[in-house]
């Protein structure tokens, strides 16, 4: 075998390499991107005392989150789960020291919970939580973090 032909022997794989390469990049990026729908939109943020757990998608417009989940450490603090085969909400909103088990009406569907048992559940102050939400892809959930801050909030009394 001359040089000439070696030399384009090794072109020809290297220019076969590259384009392994490239397929299995963009396979991964297809991957991902598939990965990534269903995943609703997860935030938290903090305002005056309340804590938001978001999902809206642009700011505005609901999500289908089918489960949710609170966590204190590892331990679920707070579970709920569409009724049915989805249901959708924007937001819903926590505080420090007792919050209801139940979310109230939402966008669309229903949401029974799965944890705890009790009617009511409690973030405590100055302590980290994890929020883990599943929308239709139900082996991917978006995942964020929050700690609270100060002393629990009473409820107003009525007047």
């Amino acid at each position: 075998m001359g040089n000439l032909e070696a030399c384009c022997l090794t072109s020809a794989l290297a220019g076969q390499e590259r384009r392994q390469v490239k397929t299995r990049i963009a396979s991964f990026v297809l991957l991902l991107a598939a990965a990534s729908c269903g995943r609703p939109p997860l935030q938290v943020t903090e305002r005056e005392g309340n804590y938001f757990i978001d999902v809206q998608q642009l700011g505005e417009y609901v999500s289908t989150v089918n489960r949710l989940q609170v966590k204190d450490r590892d331990q679920v603090i707070w579970e709920i789960r569409a009724k049915g085969d989805a249901a959708q909400f924007g937001y819903l909103t926590l505080r420090v020291g007792t919050n209801p088990a139940s979310v109230g009406p939402v966008y669309y569907g229903e949401y029974v919970t799965v944890c705890p048992k009790a009617d009511v559940f409690e973030l405590k102050p100055d302590q980290d939580y994890e929020v883990w939400a599943w929308g239709t892809n139900t082996w991917w959930p978006s995942r964020a973090t929050f700690r609270t801050h100060g002393a629990a909030v009473e409820p107003h009394a009525a007047s």
